[in-house]
């Protein structure tokens, strides 16, 4: 609330009293105090010296007389002035909608209140033609008469105004029992609105009304704040939003040669063109078997909504026996004993061109010993290999053969040797005499 000067309370009674020359008077705000308000002007001047105190760069209040009527007929009417002026910045602005309340309290008073913010919102005739729409007809008492008697000859008939639907056609007391009856179901339902209204923490949740701890004065003020940042920050965006080209060639915007009336036909069938493909794709996708046969989908003998506990089951149980086999691997002194490590004397970078050279190597040393082999015929000479005129596939069964012969001649040797008896004098060196057998006789 602003605190109003007792000079702006005297001031109103001059202008009121009809023994004071007082024609207006206007305030504005201290200088050193801004929420206090305090007398500017007053004066018995014409309508245009109250007007010229109204700054542009001030917010200001006025309360002037102006007299109506012709010569039989004059009357003293009052108005109100809330001026905000075009250079006042929104802050005063926002003071002037809750200081007004105050000053209305000392000028209480007045037929019409003028809201203005350029010298042409005080325009005299202007005024003049509110203040006799407020105030009443503008004639004498000796024409009242002929002027009702005007009114009465132009007023529409019964018909039009039925047919306006001004006036209802029918019987008036039912007519005014069914507008009672209406009126009382408008305010049955207005009174369960009210009653269903949704309470301020609702609202504030909602985002519809501002949840602050401003007082009620500086809402405004700060609402209109926050707008102006807005603004500013949508301004900012504005200015810096991409050119189209870019938004083309990051496929937001779609680029094209086709006439805007022609785009919204263009995206409809581009859009059946990829449902048509989509289709297509639906109808030749893998059956659930084939999924499940290439480990993509699981079997289903497990209800879906278990199949996550399955799943993350066999996960746990792979873990287990990754785990134990983990703790049993072979050491790395084992794994190069076996030679399927290899020893870590070489760094790992260069373990590979030591494997590839180690190769090398060998395949060399396996080319000169396979130039230096001897012939077939060598090895047949030293009997290292077959003779060649049985087939490969029966030098198995020869060698069997010969092995089986070779057994029964040594049998059959030993078992025709002689008694050691027999052998014993060469056995101990003795020559042994044999008696020349006698001549046969023919």
């Amino acid at each position: 609330m602003a605190q109003v000067d007792a000079a702006i309370g005297e001031a109103y009674q001059d202008v009121r009293s009809d023994s004071s020359g007082t024609q207006w008077s206007v305030f504005g705000y201290d200088k050193k105090e801004k929420n206090k308000i305090v007398l500017q002007a007053k004066g018995a001047g014409d309508f245009n010296c109250f007007t010229e105190n109204f700054k542009d760069d001030e917010a200001q209040y006025g309360f002037a007389r102006v007299v109506l009527g012709d010569e039989e007929s004059k009357r003293a009417k009052f108005i109100f002035v809330s001026w905000i002026g075009k250079r006042v910045g929104v802050l005063q602005k926002a003071k002037v909608s809750v200081h007004k309340a105050s000053v209305k309290e000392v000028v209480r008073d007045f037929a019409v209140e003028i809201q203005a913010e350029e010298h042409i919102d005080l325009d005299e005739d202007t005024i003049l033609q509110r203040l006799k729409k407020a105030g009443g007809a503008d004639y004498g008492t000796g024409k009242v008469r002929e002027v009702l008697d005007r009114k009465i000859a132009q007023r529409p008939d019964k018909k039009d105004l039925v047919d306006k639907n001004i006036m209802k056609e029918g019987n008036a007391r039912l007519q005014a029992t069914t507008e009672k009856l209406k009126k009382e179901k408008v305010s049955d339902t207005l009174e369960r609105k009210v009653a269903n209204r949704p309470d301020k923490e609702d609202l504030a949740n909602r985002n519809i009304i501002k949840e602050t701890n401003l007082a009620p004065s500086l809402q405004a003020a700060a609402a209109s704040l926050e707008h102006e940042k807005l603004t500013d920050t949508l301004e900012k965006k504005v200015a810096h939003r991409p050119e189209k080209e870019d938004l083309e060639n990051r496929n937001i915007l779609k680029g094209s040669n086709v006439a805007p009336a022609l785009q919204a036909a263009q995206h409809a069938l581009e859009h059946e063109r990829i449902s048509d493909a989509l289709e297509r794709k639906v109808a030749h996708r893998p059956e659930k078997e084939d999924l499940e046969h290439r480990n993509i989908l699981k079997a289903g003998n497990v209800a879906p909504s278990l199949q996550a506990a399955q799943a993350s089951l066999q996960r746990e149980r792979l873990e287990d026996s990754l785990e134990k086999k983990l703790s049993l691997r072979p050491d790395k002194d084992d794994l190069e004993d076996r030679n399927i490590l290899k020893s870590g004397n070489v760094a790992p970078s260069l373990q590979a061109t030591q494997h590839a050279l180690e190769h090398e190597l060998i395949v060399d040393a396996l080319e000169k010993k396979v130039s230096h082999r001897p012939e077939k015929e060598e090895l047949e000479e030293r009997n290292i290999l077959k003779g060649g005129d049985v087939a490969p596939s029966l030098h198995a069964a020869r060698a069997a053969l010969e092995k089986e012969q070779l057994t029964d001649a040594l049998e059959k040797k030993i078992h025709d040797r002689p008694d050691p008896e027999a052998v014993k004098h060469i056995l101990h060196g003795e020559e042994e005499h044999h008696e020349e057998p006698a001549p046969e006789v023919e």
